[in-house]
C-alpha cells in the first residue's frame, strides 16, 4: 500500500507539472488571437503616460494614440509590451514554487514592467518632441535590443525578493525524469511481489486429486 501510495503521489506531481504547461500554452493561444490583454494593458500604459505628459504638453488619447500639442504617437502591442509580460509569464509558470509565491512573483514582475514601460514610453515621447535626430535608434535600442535584459533583469530580481530557489524549465524536467524513474522502479516491486506472492500459493496449494491406495 505505501509503494502505491508513493507511486500516486509522484503522478500527481507529474500532472501537475503538465498542468502548469497546459495552462501557459492555453493562454499564449488566448493572447494571439484575442486583443483584450493589448486592450487592458494599453489603458494603464497609455493614460498613466499621458497624465504624465500633461504636465509639459496638451495631451489626449484618442483611438490607440497619444496626441502631444499637434504630434500624434501610436502606441501599438509593441510598445505596450505585450510579448514581454508573456515572457514573464513563461518563467513563472515554468518554475516550480508555492502558489502564494506564483501570485505574488507574477504582480510584482508585472507591476514592475508597466511602470518601466511607462517611464520609457515617456522618455520617448520628449525626444520624440525634441525632434532629436537620433530618436528611431534610441526608440529601437531601448525596446527591441533592451527588452529581453529588462525582462531578465525583472525576473531575477522577483527570484531574490520571494526566495525562488528553482530554475525554470530545468527543475521540472528534473523532476519529472526522476518520478518516472520511482514510478517504475515501484512497479517493478509490485510485479516481483506479486510473482513470489501466486508462486508462494501455488506451492502450498494441496493436491486437488485424490491419491490411488495400494493393493494389498
Amino acid at each position: 500500500m505505501e509503494k502505491r501510495g508513493s507511486k500516486s503521489i509522484e503522478l500527481i506531481g507529474m500532472l501537475a507539472i503538465a498542468g502548469r504547461y497546459v495552462l501557459l500554452l492555453l493562454i499564449g493561444i488566448w493572447m494571439y488571437y484575442s486583443d483584450l490583454f493589448y486592450k487592458a494593458f494599453f489603458v494603464l500604459t497609455a493614460y498613466p503616460s499621458s497624465f504624465i505628459m500633461s504636465f509639459f504638453y496638451t495631451t489626449s488619447i484618442l483611438g490607440d494614440s497619444m496626441h502631444l500639442n499637434s504630434e500624434v504617437i501610436q502606441i501599438i502591442p509593441a510598445c505596450v509590451g505585450v510579448s514581454a509580460y508573456f515572457l514573464l509569464l513563461i518563467l513563472n509558470l515554468s518554475t516550480k514554487m508555492s502558489f502564494s509565491k506564483r501570485i505574488g512573483s507574477v504582480l510584482f514582475s508585472f507591476a514592475f514592467l508597466l511602470l518601466a514601460n511607462i517611464a520609457r514610453i515617456v522618455l520617448m515621447s520628449e525626444l520624440f518632441m525634441r525632434n532629436l535626430f537620433y530618436y528611431d535608434a534610441l526608440h529601437m535600442l531601448t525596446w527591441y535590443a533592451l527588452s529581453i535584459l529588462i525582462v531578465l533583469g525583472i525576473w531575477f530580481l522577483a527570484v531574490w525578493i520571494f526566495r525562488i530557489n528553482q530554475i525554470p524549465v530545468y527543475t521540472d524536467f528534473k523532476t519529472l525524469i526522476m518520478s518516472y524513474k520511482k514510478i517504475k522502479k515501484s512497479s517493478r516491486k509490485i510485479h516481483s511481489s506479486s510473482h513470489r506472492l501466486g508462486y508462494f500459493y501455488m506451492k502450498h496449494q494441496p493436491s486437488s486429486g485424490l491419491r490411488r491406495k495400494k493393493k494389498c
